[in-house]
């Protein structure tokens, strides 16, 4: 009976060392969890709030997960990682006119400096919910 105790004994003890080992694996995972925050915010172009919209995150350098949200009456709501941001910000209209094939002509109303070839930059900062305006000029 003795063996038995001491092989139930070690038995125990073994899955306990396992169950730390389990414990400080997943503390480890957590710590390189991706860390993000809810931005929200106003978008105008000379001062008059883009209609309708996307805004594009990315990370500045290094790795990271690109996020689009959507701008409705000038104002957007998304969740991003935190850190430096380069943001692109892009909105269309209809410009009355149709194609060769009769489909709706449209055309980009935010400048490329703003989108395609973007200087816009933001911080995204590790508390939120947190406020980022974006007032862009044409000119």
């Amino acid at each position: 009976m003795s063996c038995t105790f001491l092989h139930v004994a070690a038995v125990r003890v073994g899955l306990v060392g396992c169950l730390g080992l389990c414990l400080s694996l997943s503390a480890c995972q957590e710590s390189k969890a991706v860390r993000t925050t809810e931005i929200f915010g106003k978008i105008s172009l000379d001062g008059t709030p883009l209609p309708t919209g996307t805004i594009l995150l990315e990370p500045e350098s290094g790795p990271g997960a690109p996020v689009v949200g959507e701008i409705r009456e000038g104002e957007f709501r998304l969740k991003s990682e935190i850190g430096p941001k380069k943001v692109s910000i892009m909105s269309n209209r209809d410009t009355g006119k149709t194609g060769q094939y009769g489909e709706p002509v449209i055309e980009q109303i935010v400048p490329v400096k703003f989108n395609q070839k973007s200087t816009l930059t933001t911080e995204v900062p590790l508390s939120g919910p947190a406020e980022i305006n974006f007032d862009l000029k044409s000119k």
